[in-house]
């Protein structure tokens, strides 16, 4: 039973499929699980327990089908419009629009984050591109390289652009924290590079990756659903974007930890305190 837990990551994803293949309507049924997941948030007691009898192949199964799922919406996102299923101009147009929009959106970010994240730590090759491809639909391709290279060292310090400053507000830190993963990401890859004997331009810097990646749905939702499909596209990256550092914000907001020193947990007399 534990391992069910674990699909419900796809299936909200999976809603956002239907909700497209349905089209009228029914595009908002993406954003329909916002509610619900909070109300299972409210109303389900904290669940601490150790999962037993977990089966690690199904477990890991739910976010590589969470990945297909992804690539999926936008997919039937574009082929929703093509057919006239989802039609973003004419009467009703802006409804169908701003469905479109948020149900996008707020899919590429919540269930898509937990799992790139999951996918980018793992040590081989394939789980991490999956992460790269995962992460483009949050407008952020290359998150694995600053993510690990720079915040995981650097964390709740000054040098961490994923750490708030005390005081700071959301607005400001979600421009300031993409800005600074876009920079850790360029800066890390050109360091590789030179330190294997390469120039920072070669082909082989991830940067063209990212570059490449970032303007892939978009073109082809331009290619095979028009210009306005594509607006709805980038702007879902967007809104993907902005609640992924909105994240960021309320996990790491005014913490604070002298440079070099570990990070770990220090026992208060209220709780835990991560430092």
């Amino acid at each position: 039973m534990d391992t069910l837990r674990y699909y419900l990551v796809p299936t909200t994803t999976l809603c956002g499929v239907i909700g497209f293949l349905i089209g009228g309507d029914a595009v908002w049924l993406g954003l329909a699980t916002f509610p619900v997941l909070l109300l299972f948030d409210v109303v389900l007691p904290r669940d601490e327990a150790p999962r037993q009898g977990v089966v690690p192949f199904l477990a890991d199964l739910a976010l590589y089908l969470h990945v297909v799922l992804i690539v999926a919406l936008y997919a039937v996102f574009a082929m929703s419009v093509q057919r006239g299923l989802n039609p973003l101009t004419g009467p009703g147009a802006a409804s169908q629009i701003l469905g479109s929009l948020l149900s996008l959106g707020w899919l590429s970010a919540v269930p898509n984050l937990p799992v790139a994240h999951e996918l980018m730590h793992r040590r081989h090759w394939f789980p991490r591109r999956l992460a790269q491809l995962a992460s483009t639909f949050y407008g952020d391709p290359n998150r694995e390289v600053g993510h690990v290279l720079t915040h995981h060292i650097h964390l709740d310090t000054p040098r961490d652009c994923d750490t708030p400053y005390r005081g700071e507000i959301l607005y400001t830190f979600v421009w300031r924290a993409t800005l600074g993963s876009y920079a850790d990401a360029v800066r890390c890859e050109a360091g590789n590079l030179r330190r294997s004997g390469r120039s920072a331009w070669n082909w082989r810097n991830r940067l063209w990756q990212q570059l490449g990646l970032l303007a892939l749905p978009p073109g082809l939702c331009a290619l095979f659903a028009g210009p306005v499909a594509a607006a709805i596209c980038i702007g879902a990256m967007f809104v993907g974007k902005t609640l992924v550092e909105g994240f960021n914000y309320f996990q790491h907001y005014g913490l604070l930890r002298v440079p070099t020193a570990p990070v770990q947990l220090i026992r208060e007399r209220q709780g835990y305190a991560r430092t």
